[in-house]
């Protein structure tokens, strides 16, 4: 279909070489071969992408759809792919992001749209160079020292104000840095090229966990910037947000908890993290500032996209606050993961409030891994109210949660099914969890 990269085998099928480099795979080469499959009309059809190398390999089924116009051909397009072998090893959170990479060196070393690959069809990008090794390349200045991310200006203000000026100065260019614990590894594999680095780490009136107010009316706050193992080991968290001191042991491993911050984790709006989910849970609201002053999300409003938040660029985060939980509230919380310390296949919160005869008088359930951010189960709360938390209507909401409220992603560790199916379980479980400390409080 035009290109110059890839030339007909046979009957819509097409075959031509790619050679791609991400992060430490360096100028593998890979034989691509397209078939097309079920055409349905000609301004519609479905491919079936398979590319194996010494590297490993890329598979995909894509559905493309034509669209005529003035200034020409629209091509829209979308795929699942998955990478697998030494490309993949690259990190399982990445398998999307490489593959993104992948495609891009693909369109420039096969001069193939990429809608025969990778993703958008529409999408343009230069190749990607590869991560050089840490050490100086032969003919290069003395002392020089060549590093994996691409080249970046650092910054590390001192106060929130400087750090706001600098992010309003540089625009969407500037990236700012709290523990760094999903950011460099995504610059190290140039996946994240930001122009601008902002170190938050001297904001330290970012940093700590306190109490306001009294009775119903008290809010825990925890500065955007405080360590998530402080979070964790905090007897204030444990006392007046159970379920936050429930997530925490749930989040990568104590090493990475150690430099990995509270806001870091909300703002980066990973799909699988622990944290967005559990406040949303807990009906947090997320204090903002930015050079038209401060401002208060809901966690409900705050995530409006896949790793998308409603900061502005030249916005940070500084305080979550977590309200009280009322009398007779009890929470739950359940996760499955392929090895402790991986990102959840499927995560579920639950926060249940009885009334004094034991019925369900407010019911909160929200999922992680299963969308483009946390899952508000709206279906499953109304199972709930006004019934007894037990049996039938925890059934009920379980496969409310499972048949209505979700719609999971498939992907190389889980199907669709499987993942409904891990949904319906843990969301049973963490009820039953909830309704009996809700009883016990």
């Amino acid at each position: 279909p035009g290109s110059g990269g890839l030339e007909v085998t046979g009957e819509d099928r097409y075959e031509g070489e790619m050679d791609v480099s991400v992060g430490p795979v360096t100028a593998a080469r890979f034989t691509v071969v397209v078939e097309v499959k079920d055409k349905v009309r000609p301004e519609r059809f479905d491919m079936h992408v398979d590319g194996r190398g010494t590297a490993g390999f890329v598979t995909g089924v894509a559905r493309i759809a034509l669209e005529e116009r003035n200034e020409g051909t629209l091509m829209k397009y979308r795929a699942d792919l998955q990478v697998g072998g030494r490309v993949a090893g690259v990190g399982q959170r990445l398998l999307d992001s490489v593959g993104r990479a992948m495609s891009r060196q693909g369109l420039e070393a096969v001069n193939q749209s990429l809608s025969l690959f990778g993703f958008a069809a529409h999408y343009r990008a230069r190749p990607q160079s590869p991560a050089p090794r840490a050490r100086r390349h032969r003919g290069a200045a003395a002392g020089a020292r060549v590093v994996k991310p691409a080249p970046f200006r650092y910054v590390r203000p001192s106060s929130l104000e400087e750090a706001l000026a600098i992010l309003a100065a540089e625009g969407t260019g500037a990236k700012p840095l709290a523990g760094g614990q999903s950011l460099i590894p995504a610059m190290n594999f140039r996946l994240a090229q930001p122009a601008v680095l902002v170190d938050l780490d001297r904001l330290h009136e970012l940093r700590g966990i306190r109490e306001t107010g009294n009775g119903d009316n008290r809010v825990l706050h925890i500065g955007a910037m405080t360590r998530q193992a402080d979070v964790e080991r905090s007897p204030a968290v444990r006392e007046r947000a159970p379920l936050v001191a429930d997530v925490m042991p749930w989040i990568a491993h104590a090493q990475i908890r150690n430099r990995g911050t509270f806001g870091g984790s909300l703002a980066h709006a990973d799909p699988a993290a622990e944290l967005p989910a559990a406040m949303m849970a807990l009906d947090a609201r997320f204090r903002v500032r930015g050079p038209g002053g401060e401002r208060s999300i809901r966690a409900g409003e705050f995530y409006i996209g896949l790793f998308a938040t409603a900061l502005a660029p030249d916005e940070l985060l500084t305080d979550i606050e977590i309200p009280a939980l009322p009398e007779r509230t009890g929470c739950g919380f359940e996760e499955i993961s392929r090895r402790h310390g991986d990102f959840a296949l499927v995560g579920v919160c639950a926060v249940l409030t009885l009334d004094p005869d034991g019925t369900c008088a407010r019911a909160t359930v929200t999922l992680l891994s299963v969308g483009d951010g946390p899952v508000r189960a709206s279906a499953a709360e109304a199972a709930l109210l006004g019934r007894q938390p037990a049996g039938d209507a925890v059934r009920d909401a379980a496969e409310a949660v499972a048949t209505r409220d979700i719609d999971p992603p498939a992907d190389i560790h889980a199907s669709v099914a499987y993942r409904r199916q891990l949904a319906r379980v843990l969301t049973a479980r963490a009820l039953e969890t909830a309704s009996r400390r809700a009883g016990a409080r």
